[in-house]
């Protein structure tokens, strides 16, 4: 059987794998279709029922690489301009060999002070670059849907203080309903937030001045002023 506690001097070879394939994978990006649906029956290599033995770090490496290059979306080419996310700079591909080679428990000072020293100056950086008080405070979060679920969850937190209550201890019960403003698109990320946090998935109120629905500034602040002076 294999097993991985045995197999621990495999990991630079296995590392030397995937190196070996970046050149000629990288290389060819910039002629590579985003997808080559040709390709798409590889991904049924994958398939196959649980192994009893395994198949060890080296063919398991190898086949998810034999796979990945050919039946992958290429996310890191010149033609991917869907959704969010970019093509990985040269830095980015490195520092994520890093972080798993260092292997950190990132999510606290004590377990790791040099995640949370490195988390701490690119906060202060992007504060320079925005023209925030340095006094600001923040945390980088995994995904653009948890950035927008830890905002509301620190308005929701804010709003029940303004209510003498504290939502995280007591919740929302009793409160008034947390005025949630927006443009006229607001992501659909945003409204499973305010689902999650017991605000209300529908419970916005848009403020928008055409039907591209940019947001009209005035019909904001007087929906503000409202919430703020319900009188």
């Amino acid at each position: 059987m294999s097993d991985p506690l045995s197999e621990r001097e495999q990991a630079t070879a296995a590392l030397n794998l995937v190196a070996a394939a970046a050149e000629p994978y990288l290389g060819s990006l910039g002629e590579r279709p985003v997808h080559d649906h040709s390709a798409d029956h590889l991904l049924d290599l994958l398939e196959g029922p649980l192994s009893e033995e395994g198949e060890g770090t080296m063919a398991a490496v190898e086949q998810l690489l034999a796979v990945g290059t050919e039946a992958s979306t290429q996310t890191s080419g010149p033609r991917f301009f869907h959704f969010v996310v970019g093509g990985a700079t040269p830095a980015a591909q490195a520092a994520d060999w890093v972080t798993s080679l260092l292997d950190q428990a990132s999510g606290l000072h004590l377990t790791s002070p040099l995640a949370a020293r490195a988390e701490r100056v690119a906060l202060d950086w992007l504060k320079d670059l925005f023209g925030l008080p340095p006094a600001y405070g923040g945390v980088l979060t995994p995904s653009a849907t948890f950035a927008n679920l830890t905002g509301l969850a620190c308005a929701r937190q804010w709003w029940g203080e303004r209510h003498g209550a504290d939502v995280t201890s007591q919740g929302l019960a009793g409160l008034p309903r947390m005025p949630v403003l927006a443009g006229g698109y607001i992501h659909p990320s945003s409204r499973k937030a305010l689902q999650m946090l017991g605000v209300g998935r529908d419970g916005v109120t848009v403020c928008a001045r055409d039907d591209a629905g940019r947001v009209d500034l005035e019909a904001m602040e007087r929906s503000w002023r409202r919430w703020r002076n319900p009188r």
